[in-house]
């Protein structure tokens, strides 16, 4: 049977008023019945949703229709596209100020967003699902919060937060997306000030709540650490005391812990698992490593991260996860707390983490002709981008990085930054390109000059760029004369220099790691090294 809602649903969830359109023949019992089966916030996607609910439609079913949301932001206004989605087909409209001469219903609210994630709540606690898991963090929350969903996906239907919608805006449209055949649920909950995530969790009413980590991200809303730290706690505030599971689910290593240990035994929430590399009252991840081979014959290289689970149990499970990062061990452990939590089998947890390649644009690795690239441009901050760096120094070959500007670190970006640059060239990696943001008054790459083990007369490079198009022009040509020199010239370099780290490498190739904001788009780096250094099909 198709899903829909009525009118009369969303206005008793949202405490409206419905106002008729002037001049219609409309009785208010009549509009309250009219049904919708999709909420859009974007009246261009008006027709094609109809049309695909048409689609969906059986003969003998009634036909529904779509809602359009008029949202007001900060730049733009909702309501001044009514009159358009109407004209897709919009069969209502939710207003927070009348529109005049409307020929559909308008459900009248205060607040458009408000009432958004109120009929979010209200749907989701309609839907009868095994367990929603609600998880946040400052680092690896889209990587866990995947592994989680296939995890999921193995013991039935399971619903995702796609993409970024991890706001305020972007977490009702997710719990929008249940449906009666959905048995779980894993919605991703992020934030840049206090007291956000409490007003999410409290939309999700989670089963179950994950809790990451905690690192300096942010920190231009939240403050301090100490705010990320409150902030993300707040997670455990919206944890179902009713469900049948009712977990809180903590990484015992991050900052943080013991704030977060003393939350939730005040909430009084049933059951806390923690994970960790140290605790072995944990999900423990140990004895890690991570192995790399290349098919020389059909130009591919795999790189597997092993390690073992440690339950407290006494059960081990050996994992080889074709994902690299030690950190993903941590997200690894994350998971398989989750799975401990569902009571999901141990060979379930092992199968789909052994097979668990990763996420766009998250430290995704392939061949190219100069060597590795390593795709972790998605998003950055500090600590992401040490996690980074350690995956690099850890690689046999040159390390370079291109790193795009850090967002949204307040009066601590400078300092930040120029940390990085000292962890890069302490780490041993070779050269650095760095694509400075408009407000970048301090020198990136004089730190990193600063603090190499390299010099100049080695083809080290320490730049910093305005604009994606020079910074890729000058790393085609450092890639270049890489290309030509690296199996030769840094043999014979490595046999003169004495420091430690490099008696470790073997100079083979090159292996470049793309990182930054989502406002450095560094993406287009990434990019530009695909088309210009793809492998040859022959």
């Amino acid at each position: 049977m198709a899903f829909y809602w009525t009118l009369q649903q969303l206005v008793q969830a949202t405490n409206a008023e419905l106002i008729l359109p002037a001049g219609k023949v409309l009785t208010e019992e009549f509009a309250l019945q009219i049904p919708f089966a999709k909420a859009v916030t974007d009246s261009r996607a008006v027709s094609e949703e109809f049309e695909r609910i048409q689609a969906n439609t059986g003969k003998d079913e009634k036909t529904s229709g779509v809602l359009y949301i008029a949202i007001v932001g900060e730049r733009f206004d909702g309501h001044q596209f009514v009159e358009s989605a109407i004209e897709q087909g919009a069969v209502a409209v939710l207003v927070s100020s009348l529109v005049d001469s409307c020929p559909v219903p308008q459900v009248l609210v205060d607040d458009t967003r408000i009432a958004l994630g109120e009929f979010a709540k209200w749907h989701r606690l309609q839907m009868t699902v095994k367990a929603v898991v609600g998880i946040t963090g400052s680092n690896g929350k889209t990587t866990t919060k995947t592994m989680i969903a296939d995890l999921l996906q193995t013991q039935g239907a399971t619903l995702m937060t796609q993409g970024n919608l991890n706001n305020d805006f972007g977490v009702p449209r997710t719990l929008l997306e249940l449906r009666p055949e959905h048995e779980f649920a894993v919605v991703e909950m992020g934030a840049n000030h206090v007291g956000e995530i409490r007003y999410l969790t409290n939309l999700v009413n989670p089963d179950i709540a994950l809790l990451n980590n905690a690192a300096g991200a942010h920190l231009e809303g939240f403050g301090s650490l100490n705010g990320v730290i409150e902030g993300k706690g707040e997670i455990f505030e919206g944890i179902r005391k009713d469900s049948d599971f009712s977990v809180a689910i903590l990484n015992a290593d991050s900052p943080g812990i013991e704030v977060w240990r003393k939350k939730v035994k005040q909430l009084k929430i049933s059951q806390a698992i923690e994970f960790s590399q140290c605790d072995e009252n944990s999900v423990r991840s140990s004895e890690w490593q991570n192995v790399c081979w290349q098919d020389s014959k059909k130009q591919t290289s795999t790189s597997l991260n092993c390690f073992d689970l440690n339950f407290s149990s006494g059960k081990t499970l050996e994992i080889a996860m074709p994902l690299i990062g030690q950190h993903n061990a941590y997200n690894a452990a994350a998971c398989a707390a989750v799975g401990q939590a569902l009571s999901i089998p141990m060979d379930a947890i092992q199968t789909v983490l052994n097979r668990f390649s990763g996420v766009s644009g998250r430290l995704q690795t392939e061949i190219l002709q100069f060597g590795q690239l390593i795709d972790d441009s998605y998003n950055a901050n500090p600590a992401s981008v040490k996690a980074g760096i350690d995956v690099l120094a850890q690689m046999d070959g040159l390390g370079i990085i291109c790193l795009g500007a850090m967002a949204e670190l307040g009066e601590g970006a400078e300092q930040a930054h120029l940390e990085i640059a000292r962890y890069a060239a302490q780490k041993g990696i070779h050269s650095l390109f760095f694509k400075q943001s408009d407000l970048s008054d301090y020198s990136v790459a004089e730190t990193f000059l600063g603090s190499t083990i390299y010099s100049e007369e080695q083809s080290m490079v320490a730049q910093e760029f305005s604009e994606h198009d020079a910074l890729i022009a000058r790393l085609k040509v450092f890639i270049d004369s890489q290309i030509k020199s690296v199996g030769q010239n840094f043999r014979q370099q490595k046999k003169s220099l004495a420091n430690s780290v490099l008696e470790s490498q073997e100079f083979t190739s090159l292996n470049i790691l793309v990182k930054g904001s989502r406002s450095a788009q560094m993406e287009l780096v990434a990019q530009a090294l695909r088309l210009s250094y793809a492998l040859s099909s022959e």
